[in-house]
């Protein structure tokens, strides 16, 4: 069975090439595995293998959203003090007077440069 891939020069783990997109877990058999092609079982272990490093950074996403809600912003902040925010999100910031770090993140026009800085304030004002 051909595989339609480039040429392989170095030996590679069944992983590795089933990470690439042109190769399927059904194509693994020319290389002396064979699978039950049990589609309930090999679907789930192929998407697995291919996606691993993009599930790994969306779950790392959903652990820091996590951390962020965590965050408490104090209610006393004066956001017109904190450098490095623009007028307009300094001016949003004091409007709405987020609670945490996330809800400060999803405010419209609220940059994520600007989430630092406010991060940069809390620790070196509110030790």
């Amino acid at each position: 069975q051909e595989l339609h891939t480039p040429p392989i020069n170095k030996q590679v783990t069944l992983s590795d090439l089933l990470k690439r997109s042109e190769i399927t877990i059904g194509d693994l058999g020319a290389y002396g595995d064979q699978f039950k092609e049990e589609e309930i079982i090999t679907e789930p272990v192929e998407i697995r293998v291919k996606y691993r490093g993009y599930i790994s950074r969306q779950n790392e996403i959903i652990n820091q959203t996590k951390r962020m809600e965590r965050m408490k912003i104090r209610s006393d902040i004066d956001y017109f003090k904190i450098y490095g925010l623009s007028r307009e999100e300094m001016e949003k910031l004091d409007k709405v007077r987020p609670q945490t770090i996330a809800h400060a993140q999803r405010i419209s026009g609220v940059n994520p440069s600007a989430i630092q800085c406010i991060l940069m304030y809390i620790k070196r004002e509110y030790k």
